[in-house]
């Protein structure tokens, strides 16, 4: 669609536009940013209609109720002159350490009707203290602006050191905590956040006095948004305008580094701070270009709602040197700014959102069609870099959400954009009536992605930096039913849990048509999947609003991915058994939860997985009515020649589960499979454990033991157990030589209410050798009351073939599950399978009672059992068109595949439909590939 202009090119539109003067500025003739006027009509129209719409508007006149209040000379006392300071890391002195972590941000209460007074949220001290003076301070002489912070005593005692060693931290940085700084910064945050609101009364309402208010705010910034200089969010300021600061980060590498004594630190003998952090983390009113982008945007669209508002004898409320202030001065300058900024990631959207505003309002005179391509641009890249092709975002859930959340303003803005008239592009095509909605499908794919991942207690998976706790959201659904038609209207009163009469939010407001209805609720789209580009299994047990969700990641590495890659999690009888610890944001614990020792898989030598180039193929995926099955291999450390993984989610009754896992690692020295469970209940049956003076970093009150036999241990988690077993397996890869069991960290977040949290259960189950073949084999099982329905686990493994069977004892039957690495035929026990996977099931009696066979041609027990002609179908692939695949050989006449699942490029398809020669696959755009394999499987059950 739109491309990119050349960098010159652009850097002289820029030039031009800050040239010409605000007169000679062609505006449109009515609101044409973020709202049009046929937005202000539905808003309008649902106020007329519904509650919910008018408590949406009651809510933004009580978020400017006390400014509305006040006079103008109160509104520019509020905003500093001075630079607003970094919030990042501003601890309490007071209570560091013991109540508020170090480097937490959010410790501090303020409020309006105290503006010069803040409150510690956990131990309630009050600053300015002056027992705790801000004795320190820098200055940027040439822009003549001095800062004071507070220098803690073992900092003081030190003062020879610069390199901040000895200072308060914030991940990785040194920064000084300045309560006079956080003042500026939440006085100039609590009325940059006023002017929206302010300017969306008086669109919907034609209230004046809100226009009259939204005017002496945006001037006011104007006045001072000059002046703030550039910085960082751990304390750093660039000694220098800041728009030569801006224009100087976008024309030099590293972006950060600036002219020799324009950057102003404390800590000059410190490398990193001896710098600015370049758009990332730089400012002047935010540390990061998103903030910084979301304020200038919402200041665009306030002028954009108010810039003809009139008082009763039609003088306009903006004069035109407030105007040519707020414009100049405030928006260009701003947009200038942050055009100096390519880089695609999670923080760029707003300022491409800003671009795109800035170039429709102001057209042609301001370079708008370049502007509006930049924003376009920008979108594209995002969905095309930051999103798989399945929709799923390549970070993680929580840098999804955050992905959208800073995008989604583009395509409303952009949406029924046309050129100039008579403009004509260097490159490409005039825009005319642009749809972003109708011509992006892989955005429909990504606002759905928010809801298909999540798991039964409707919270995302914690995979990869996820917050832990968080969860669904009716904003991606709003979005889908306001623009990708009605079909979405069920799915978004399910998430939002009440009819579309009586619940909306502030998107609805403004988006949703009043007309709209649905039919019924719909059925979240949740089940038993593999998502191709994310290459995420979900097994859900027949029942994808039930009890149970099993998530098996085989994701590659990413900056928010953690070294995890073939770890599970296990949501079991509603809570969170096999646990993952999330994201511990941006602090020095996030080593431990990124790291491979802290997720439910195999470490390799003690050391985290490889970062470059680390991925996963799919090799099996497959739901029959009583298993679903998913196993895939990984290049997960370099000195191994296997990593792979199979995993089965086996159905029980009561909605219930067990999980068969088979772990198969071969190389290295020393193999440990390891399993932590969240709650604070342990217990290793029958086996004894001794204190070990051994050291295993982030662990704790290490205790080990030498099973010889089979063994398992239980967690207890509000009421819910988890039983681990693991089978012995005398002589052969899978006999444990050494468990042992450590306190792990219990905190799932950097806020200070987990800074003591009790610690976890985890256990390490160690092999060591050289060059080491190992075939851990384990059963996971849920339960609650007063028993384990799992009553022994054996394991049959085969002397030459690595071939690996558990057999699961259970109240009221005998479950065999094999899993083998090619199609001989092998005996296990009474079973035999030729093929890659099967299942039987015996009843107490002894007679089947169900068997699957998967990607084999023979599962037999008794003389009873299952046969197939081919263990898979593989053809060569033609051609490719979305979702559908032409292959070069007919498939086979009496092949029933639908709901089956192809292997092609390392991933995994399932079969909507097949015929003839052609395939098409559910939901998802298949991707360049030679060949497919679909693995032959065959299902008997109960009669």
């Amino acid at each position: 669609m739109a491309r990119t202009l050349c960098r010159a090119r652009w850097e002289a539109l820029i030039v031009m536009a800050a040239l010409i003067p605000f007169g000679a500025l062609p505006l449109c003739a009515e609101p044409c940013t973020l709202y049009k006027p046929a937005n202000i009509e539905m808003a309008r129209e649902n106020i007329a209609r519904y509650e919910w719409a008018q408590s949406v508007l009651d809510g933004y006149r009580r978020n400017v109720s006390y400014l509305m209040a006040q006079d103008r000379a109160w509104i520019e006392e509020m905003v500093p002159e001075l630079t607003p300071w970094a919030t990042y890391g501003q601890i309490c002195p007071r209570c560091v350490g013991e109540q508020c972590s170090m480097g937490e941000t959010g410790v501090y209460r303020w409020s309006v009707t105290e503006p010069d007074r803040l409150e510690c949220r956990y131990c309630g001290a009050v600053y300015p203290d002056p027992e705790l003076p801000e004795s320190g301070s820098v200055t940027a002489e040439r822009m003549g602006q001095t800062f004071t912070f507070y220098v803690p005593p073992e900092e003081a005692a030190h003062a020879e050191d610069r390199t901040g060693k000895y200072a308060y931290r914030w991940a990785s940085w040194p920064v000084h905590v300045s309560w006079s700084g956080i003042i500026r910064a939440n006085k100039a945050g609590y009325i940059a956040g006023r002017v929206l609101p302010l300017a969306q009364v008086y669109a919907l309402t034609g209230e004046v006095e809100y226009a009259e208010r939204c005017a002496w705010v945006l001037d006011a910034l104007a006045r001072a948004y000059p002046n703030w200089l550039y910085h960082s969010y751990y304390g750093t300021f660039a000694d220098m305008p800041p728009g030569e600061a801006a224009a100087w980060m976008g024309e030099h590498t590293p972006q950060g580094v600036l002219p020799e004594g324009a950057a102003v630190t404390a800590f000059p003998d410190n490398e990193s701070c001896a710098r600015l952090k370049g758009f990332w983390g730089d400012g002047r009113l935010t540390a990061g270009v998103g903030g910084e982008g979301s304020f200038l945007l919402n200041c665009t669209v306030a002028y954009d709602l108010i810039r003809d508002a009139t008082v009763a004898d039609g003088t306009r409320v903006l004069s035109d040197e407030m105007e040519r202030r707020i414009v100049d001065d405030l928006i260009l300058a701003g947009c200038a700014d942050l055009e100096n900024y390519d880089a695609i990631n999670n923080k760029c959207g707003p300022g491409r959102a800003l671009s795109a505003a800035v170039g429709i309002m102001f057209e042609a005179a301001a370079g708008g069609p370049e502007r509006v391509r930049r924003g376009l641009a920008g979108f594209n890249a995002l969905i095309d870099q930051a999103f798989h092709f399945d929709g799923f975002c390549r970070e993680s859930p929580s840098y999804s959400s955050m992905h959208l959340g800073n995008m989604e303003d583009i395509p409303d803005i952009l949406d029924g954009y046309s050129d100039p008239e008579g403009y004509q592009p260097e490159e490409g095509e005039r825009f005319d009536d642009l749809s972003i909605y109708d011509d992006m499908p892989r955005y429909r794919l990504a606002l759905l992605s928010m809801v298909k991942m999540l798991g039964p207690d409707l919270k995302y998976p914690v995979i990869g930096d996820t917050h832990a706790g968080s969860g669904i959201s009716s904003h991606w659904a709003e979005i889908l039913a306001d623009h990708y038609g009605d079909e979405y209207a069920g799915l978004l009163v399910t998430a939002q849990g009440a009819p579309l009469t009586d619940r909306g939010s502030d998107y609805a407001l403004w988006h949703r048509p009043p007309d709209m209805a649905a039919q019924a609720e719909a059925a979240l789209p949740l089940r038993t999947e593999w998502f191709p580009g994310w290459h995420v299994a979900v097994l859900r047990n027949g029942r994808p609003r039930g009890r149970n969700a099993l998530y098996f990641n085989g994701y590659e590495m990413h900056g928010h991915r953690h070294y995890d890659t073939l770890g599970i999690a296990y949501f079991a009888l509603d809570r969170e058994m096999a646990s993952d610890r999330g994201y511990i944001w941006d602090d020095p614990r996030n080593a431990w939860t990124r790291s491979t020792l802290a997720h439910n898989l195999v470490t390799v030598d003690g050391a985290n997985q490889i970062s470059s180039g680390r991925h996963s193929t799919l090799e099996l995926f497959a739901a029959a009515p009583e298993v679903e099955l998913v196993q895939a291999s990984a290049n997960a450390y370099e000195q191994c020649s296997q990593y792979r993984r199979t995993t089965a989610l086996i159905r029980l009754p009561g909605d219930n589960s067990y999980t068969v896992d088979i772990f198969r690692v071969t190389g290295g020295a020393l193999h440990q499979y390891g399993l932590n469970s969240n709650g604070d209940g342990f217990a290793l049956a029958d086996l004894p454990l001794t204190p070990e003076d051994g050291k295993i970093s982030w662990l704790e009150n290490l205790r080990v033991a030498q099973p010889n036999d089979t063994w398992h241990a239980t967690w207890t988690n509000e009421g819910v157990n988890l039983d681990l077993w693991m089978p012995a397996d005398p002589g052969g890869s899978g006999q444990i030589e050494r468990l042992i069991v450590a306190d792990a960290p219990g905190w799932r977040s950097y806020k200070g209410d987990q800074l003591h949290a009790p610690p976890i259960t985890q256990i390490l189950a160690e092999r060591s050798g050289e060059d080491l073949d190992s075939t851990f084999a384990a059963v996971l099982a849920p339960w609650e009351g007063e028993a384990s329905p799992v009553r022994s686990v054996r394991r049959i493994t085969p002397g030459d073939s690595g071939a690996c069977a558990l057999v699961v004892e259970l109240d009221d039957r005998t479950d065999y599950l094999i899993s083998a690495l090619d199609d001989q035929p092998r005996s296990y026990g009474p079973v035999t399978l030729a093929g890659r996977f099967g299942f039987v099931s015996l009843d107490e009696a002894g007679a089947l009672r169900a068997a699957w066979l998967v990607a084999g041609t023979r599962l037999q027990v008794n003389g009873d059992g299952l046969e197939l002609s081919a263990a898979r179908i593989e053809r060569t692939v033609t051609g490719i068109d979305g979702r559908t695949i032409t292959l070069a050989e007919a498939l086979p006449g009496d092949a029933d595949l639908a709901g089956a699942w192809l292997l092609a490029g390392g991933t995994g398809y399932e079969i909507e439909a097949a015929s003839g020669a052609q395939i098409v696959v559910r939901e998802y755009p298949v991707q360049a590939c030679d060949r497919v394999v679909i693995p032959a499987a065959a299902w008997r059950g109960v009669p």
